[in-house]
């Protein structure tokens, strides 16, 4: 309940998708960022370009630009991955198995409370799932004139990358 409820509260601002190792052991994923270093590289500094826009409070228009390198950034990596892929799951028999997955790398703008006002959310569905008695509006009232210090924070937003493997394999 509180995922659904934050993903109401979120704005997509990008999306993709690229291979990925779904499985395999720590001396490939380091092999795998070795070769790939340039390319990893490229799409980290353009996702940190997004996200400084991001927290700085900017307009979906004003991130145009760094959207369109991230998505060419992914488009390398993508390609980069697939024609050294062979190369770095090649080792011996006896190693676990390597196993690569395309999947989804969705980024998207969150309050920076959006944590806390999910699970309030959920929290009041559960209540009135379970028969939770209905606050009144002069509670509601009550409630909403505590007197409170001003949310500074209010309008601050973050990125928050979701990554979702997919079931097929990439070759």
């Amino acid at each position: 309940m509180a995922q659904k409820a934050e993903q109401k509260l979120g704005r997509r601002v990008f999306a993709f998708a690229a291979p990925m190792f779904a499985q395999a052991s720590a001396e490939r994923i380091l092999r795998a960022r070795e070769i790939l270093c340039e390319e990893i590289d490229e799409l980290t500094l353009a996702m940190g370009e997004l996200n400084e826009l991001v927290i700085q409070g900017s307009e979906p228009g004003d991130e145009r630009d760094a959207v369109a390198r991230i998505e060419l950034a992914a488009r390398a990596y993508a390609d980069a991955f697939v024609s050294v892929a062979d190369f770095i799951a090649s080792g011996e028999r006896d190693e676990l198995h390597v196993i690569d997955r395309m999947a989804t790398f969705t980024a998207v703008s969150l309050p920076v409370d959006a944590v806390l006002r999910s699970g309030v959310s959920a929290m009041r569905s559960l209540s009135r799932q379970r028969g939770g008695a209905r606050r009144t509006e002069a509670q509601a009232a009550a409630t909403q004139t505590l007197p409170v210090l001003a949310d500074t924070l209010g309008s601050k937003r973050v990125l928050s990358l979701v990554v979702k493997p997919l079931g097929e394999r990439v070759r």
